[in-house]
């Protein structure tokens, strides 16, 4: 009868222990600071922007979570006209990465905020959520956006995506969607988790910025060169709404193509650089020139555009345009498939009528590392960025000397 109940005990104590150890933790974010973003180790935001935050405002029972809309100080992306209105901040935030080892079973995490979708006909009324992108592909995996069933003020919604919809083997980054500036306009996040053996957590820091234009300094063209039509804005307010005083009172500027008014044309070049990164992010306002869509891969065929364009023929290799109108949207073009060519960034301004004027900002080319074993042995090619059980990697790439 003892040996029986020794048996019950250590086949109960077992179960509890395989219990307690059902599911991976990808992210809680307890161990995070509030009120403050989250670790650049383990977060990427989009554009710098110190927008997201740690907080215990909506997570209902006291314990930390993530909420896309929230700022430490007003910065220049915060609300129309200055406003303090936490759904008008827009950002796309990379979260922690993991290698998926079995595809069985799902993710689950709980969601909080807007039940948006993604617009085609407006950049500032687009898609709160969750996604996950691959890092080998550079783009979202298919199928994998998850919004609220309802907008809500609470985590109590649970939302799952499935494991089989991801390939086995290949690192993948829980993404966090904020693209909207309307009411509902914000994305919370919390209790991100897979099941046992399933994926392998990254460690160290997952991305690096290759380059960033901020235009913030006065008379700062930050080596871009061109016609005499563009200037550096300032900003007089903390608004997404563009405020031509000229004033850096916020140490905020952007890049301008409406010295002359709306009627000067010209173009204005960075410059040329070898790509490295998977996504070149960026904020636009201004006009569309005769454009149906906010971007596209290829030749522009409208009449202004800000523009990625290839060094070695001056082909248009990615573009964007603005939505008549002063106010700076977030965008960004996946790039993945062009590393290692010689390019450089234009705007393009050639129409004389209304709205022949664009403005940019906040420009960064990113890119994003995969999780490998600790076996890999190619430590020649290969930047090692943690220990342990796994480690964060990405193939070093030709230097250039063009920083």
């Amino acid at each position: 009868m003892k040996t029986r109940k020794v048996l019950w005990s250590l086949l109960l104590s077992g179960w509890v222990l395989q219990t307690a150890h059902a599911v991976i933790m990808i992210e809680n974010f307890e161990s995070y600071i509030g009120g403050q973003p989250p670790p650049t180790n383990r977060w990427y935001v989009s554009s710098g922007a110190n927008v997201p935050i740690v907080t215990t405002a909506f997570a209902g029972d006291g314990t930390k979570s993530f909420i896309s809309s929230y700022a430490v100080n007003p910065t220049y992306y915060q609300g129309v006209g200055g406003v303090d209105n936490d759904d008008a901040y827009q950002t796309i935030s990379w979260g922690p990465a993991f290698k998926v080892t079995n595809n069985v079973g799902s993710l689950s995490f709980k969601l909080f905020g807007g039940n948006n979708g993604f617009s085609t006909s407006d950049r500032r009324y687009s898609a709160t959520g969750v996604a996950v992108w691959d890092v080998s592909a550079g783009d979202f995996v298919p199928g994998t956006f998850t919004t609220r069933s309802s907008s809500g003020n609470d985590f109590s919604e649970t939302k799952t995506i499935n494991l089989s919809s991801l390939t086995v083997g290949k690192t993948y980054l829980p993404v966090v969607l904020d693209l909207h500036t309307g009411g509902w306009g914000k994305t919370g996040l919390d209790a991100l988790t897979a099941p046992d053996d399933t994926v392998i957590l990254g460690s160290g820091p997952h991305h690096v910025v290759y380059r960033a234009y901020n235009f913030d300094t006065v008379g700062d063209f930050e080596g871009w060169t061109g016609s005499s039509n563009f200037r550096l804005a300032g900003n007089g307010t903390s608004s997404r709404y563009i405020d031509f005083t000229g004033s850096y009172s916020d140490t905020h500027g952007f890049l301008s193509s409406d010295l002359g008014g709306d009627g000067s044309t010209g173009t204005f070049v960075s410059p040329t650089f070898t790509l490295q990164g998977d996504i070149i992010e960026f904020r636009i306002s201004g006009g569309k020139g005769g454009a149906t869509a906010f971007k596209g891969t290829g030749a522009n065929t409208a009449s202004l555009g800000f523009e990625l364009v290839n060094a070695s023929d001056n082909s248009v290799l990615r573009w964007a345009v603005g939505q008549d109108m002063n106010e700076f949207t977030l965008d960004y073009w996946t790039v993945k498939d062009l590393i290692g060519t010689s390019v450089y960034l234009r705007v393009r301004d050639d129409t004389s009528g209304g709205w022949g004027k664009l403005h940019v900002d906040a420009i960064r080319e990113v890119g994003f590392f995969e999780v490998q074993d600790l076996a890999v042995p190619e430590p020649s090619v290969a930047l090692l960025l943690g220990v342990g059980g796994a480690v964060l990697y990405r193939r070093q790439r030709r230097s250039t000397g063009d920083g």
